[in-house]
């Protein structure tokens, strides 16, 4: 008996490598004839509102139904097959920046997308019940709820939608010290005025750096301001 051939409903496309972070363009190019390509998806007071092309952080994969189209009818697929960043289009220089996924030669590429997912997810399900560790993942992921199954759910939902970076980050000192970071700002024992972040410690204020990665890793490189961080913390 003869197998039924299943239609194809979508069209997925993958970076050459996975990136660390979100990776987007405006959809509007020039393609071969010099005609303008572009995906509008409104239009406000006369202007048109093109829609951005997004490869979020960690994700390699993105998936687009056949049938999602613009304002005016123009095909996602199409455009993305047709992009200067895409492999093969006749506008693309070189190996852009993705290509189009098939199914025959990109199989191991699926299979390991799934691998990390599941790895990812896999890992934050057994976090449930870990008190502190949850807590600090939680914090991570921009969770500031004190009910566990709140930041379990947001650390699952974090899990299987930047899995790369949940993996690369697991049980690492940057999850600690990052959730120091994000749990002081909350609670204002951290301020940011303008592009600097700067402690308040009981009337003194330290300065920590001018983006938030710099004052994480002066967190990380001081004992005594994170305990002092810490201790302002609970106070609070």
């Amino acid at each position: 008996m003869s197998q039924k051939k299943i239609k194809k409903r979508f069209a997925k496309f993958v970076l050459h490598e996975p990136r660390t972070a979100l990776w987007q363009f405006s959809a509007r190019y020039n393609d071969e004839n010099g005609e303008e390509q572009k995906l509008v998806i409104d239009k406000r007071d006369g202007r048109e509102v093109k829609a951005n092309i997004k490869f979020p952080a960690g994700k390699r994969m993105i998936t687009i139904p056949l049938n999602k189209k613009d304002i005016e009818g123009r095909s996602f697929v199409e455009f993305l097959k047709n992009s200067p960043y895409c492999k093969g289009s006749p506008i693309c220089d070189g190996e852009g920046m993705f290509y189009e996924y098939n199914l025959k030669r990109d199989a191991k590429v699926a299979i390991e997308e799934t691998r990390e997912r599941n790895k990812a997810e896999n890992y934050a399900l057994e976090l449930y019940g870990t008190g502190e560790k949850l807590k600090q993942m939680a914090l991570y992921v921009g969770c500031f709820d004190e009910d566990p199954e709140v930041q379990h759910a947001q650390v699952l939902e974090y899990a299987r939608l930047q899995y790369r970076d949940f993996n690369d980050k697991a049980d690492t000192p940057e999850i600690a010290n990052t959730a120091i970071f994000k749990e002081a700002l909350n609670k204002n024992v951290i301020l940011k005025k303008g592009f600097l972040f700067e402690a308040n410690l009981n009337g003194t204020k330290v300065s920590l750096g001018n983006s938030e990665p710099k004052s994480i890793a002066k967190i990380a490189s001081d004992d005594t301001l994170r305990e002092a961080i810490l201790s302002r913390i609970e106070e609070v």
